[in-house]
């Protein structure tokens, strides 16, 4: 007898994850159907749920989050009593973090000034400073922070990283570590580069305001590949306008997609991708994972990215 989990996503195709849970004796729902019910169904698998979707599952116990975020899913306040889960993907970490180097490296080397010179064929050499005398700081240091980290050592930047609380130490002996809303405006001073994979949380949301933003070193860049709600966007453009930032690379935003009226979109000093940084793609880790979630509900273990609820 297979097992039945829900599906639901906007995004992603069912098919390629139907395919790989059925080795593990799972059957794919795609919700919402006219032809299955989902009163006995206990897990999901989910992207981006309506609000109303819980009511639907009345003995639901898991909720497995389609990405390594889970704010989607908190935002429809779903029942106390169910698990969620965040998706733990070494090959999504390794996208992030590779976009992140990406968007250093063209802040580092002027990309933006030169996308300009382009556009209006102006022929002008900038220098840039080397990398042993640039700073990098990391906003968020969980595992896509501690990955970005990993793969600028070789590239000499000088790197540091803030995180909200002291439970966790750099692995890496010669970055230096921040704590707490007192310790960030310091570690925001002196930084060339910012880029943020803070999560959206309640202590999160809205962080970058202007005042926050005058914190910053001036003509230092800014990079979000976080959560979008962490930004207050016209704050930033005012950043940007007032020459306070030198440039910022966004790849999530207040609100998605991103309003085609936004003034970011032909804003001389952003680079805009469509929430692309890292993009969850149906693998056999991950459908591993999600049998192991799955099984887990029955025999009181705890889920693989079980987050936590208080924390957001």
């Amino acid at each position: 007898m297979k097992h039945k989990i829900a599906f639901y996503s906007e995004v992603d195709k069912l098919e390629p994850w139907k395919k790989l849970l059925l080795k593990k004796n799972i059957e794919l729902l795609a919700w919402p159907s006219k032809k299955d019910s989902f009163k006995d169904i206990e897990a999901i698998i989910a992207w981006n749920p309506p609000k109303h979707i819980w009511s639907k599952f009345p003995k639901l116990r898991l909720i497995q989050s389609l990405g390594a975020g889970v704010d989607h899913i908190l935002k429809t306040n779903p029942p106390i009593n169910i698990k969620i889960c965040k998706l733990v993907d070494p090959e999504l970490t390794t996208q992030m973090a590779h976009y992140a180097v990406l968007s250093i490296l063209m802040c580092h080397r002027n990309i933006h000034h030169n996308i300009v010179f382009q556009k209006n064929r102006i022929w002008k050499q900038l220098q840039h400073k080397s990398t042993s005398q640039t700073i990098i700081l990391i906003l968020g240091y969980g595992s896509i922070g501690q990955s970005i980290a990993k793969y600028l050592l070789p590239l000499e930047f000088k790197i540091k990283v803030w995180k909200q609380t002291a439970t966790l130490e750099s692995k890496f002996s010669n970055i230096k570590v921040y704590f707490g809303n007192k310790q960030l405006d310091n570690a925001l001073k002196n930084a060339d580069i910012i880029i943020s994979t803070l999560p959206s949380t309640n202590k999160t949301i809205n962080l970058f305001n202007f005042k926050k933003f005058t914190r910053f070193k001036n003509n230092a860049y800014f990079i979000n590949i976080g959560r979008g709600d962490t930004v207050i966007e016209k704050d930033l453009i005012k950043a940007l306008n007032e020459n306070i930032l030198e440039g910022a690379i966004l790849d999530v935003f207040e609100n998605e997609p991103l309003n085609s009226d936004s003034k970011l979109w032909h804003h001389p000093k952003v680079i805009i991708t469509p929430h692309v940084a890292g993009l969850t793609k149906p693998s056999l880790n991950n459908a591993e994972n999600f049998y192991k979630n799955f099984i887990s509900i029955n025999n009181n273990t705890n889920p693989i990215g079980l987050i936590d609820r208080k924390k957001g």
